[in-house]
């Protein structure tokens, strides 16, 4: 879109004002570490470089300068695409740059999926997201209204439970566990009320849960 200006004062800007600049492009930055990771080092457990990051030299002005510290240097590898690792001066070995922020995240994505995911009161509240599993946070309960005189059931939303981040094995005294135990075979020990199964079957499958040798007769 074209806008002349009648006041000849009024001069139109070079560029359009940004609240966050553009940063000048910087040359072959070493890749930066993302949360205290860094793997750009030498890899041979045996040489002193071990665990030694690389250090991009800067200029006097503080601008970034060729190449890389006294320790590392550049290595260009022969392949169908253009690709440089660096070497260690020390002992001789190469080895490739290492994105350390794509490096966290997939090592955070398999770690989730080996995590224990601790059971706590499912009312959080939350909709159904790809965060949560899509599993659906919200609990109800059911009330009765009249409508024109006739009494109609309606499910209300209940308040989140402050329970929802409070899991069983931290917190047991918030938890009941229900089996089919009349209410004299109920043992109360430290607010939680454990209930002892009669069957036989019912005490195999508990067996790895309670141990009855820590209750009284």
């Amino acid at each position: 879109m074209l806008i002349t200006f009648d006041n000849p004062k009024i001069k139109p800007l070079s560029k359009t004002p940004q609240d966050n600049k553009h940063k000048a492009p910087e040359k072959f930055p070493v890749p930066r570490a993302s949360n205290g990771i860094q793997l750009n080092y030498c890899r041979n457990t045996f040489c002193e470089n071990y665990g030694v990051p690389i250090k991009q030299p800067k200029l006097v002005n503080g601008k970034p300068a060729r190449g890389l510290d006294d320790n590392y240097e550049f290595q260009s590898v022969n392949t169908n695409e253009r690709k440089l690792d660096f070497k260690c001066k020390k002992c001789g070995s190469s080895s490739f740059f290492v994105n350390n922020r794509a490096f966290l995240t997939e090592l955070n994505r398999v770690q989730s999926l080996y995590s224990l995911k601790i059971k706590a009161c499912p009312n959080t509240g939350e909709l159904p997201s790809h965060a949560n599993e899509f599993t659906d946070g919200r609990r109800y309960h059911s009330i009765t209204k009249k409508v024109n005189g006739k009494e109609r059931e309606f499910q209300k939303l209940k308040p989140v439970c402050l329970n929802s981040t409070l899991n069983i094995f931290e917190h047991p005294e918030l938890y009941q566990l229900n089996g089919r135990a009349k209410k004299k075979d109920m043992v109360n020990r430290n607010k939680v009320i454990f209930q002892r199964p009669r069957s036989r079957r019912n005490k195999e499958l508990a067996a790895g849960f309670l141990n009855y040798n820590d209750f009284d007769s």
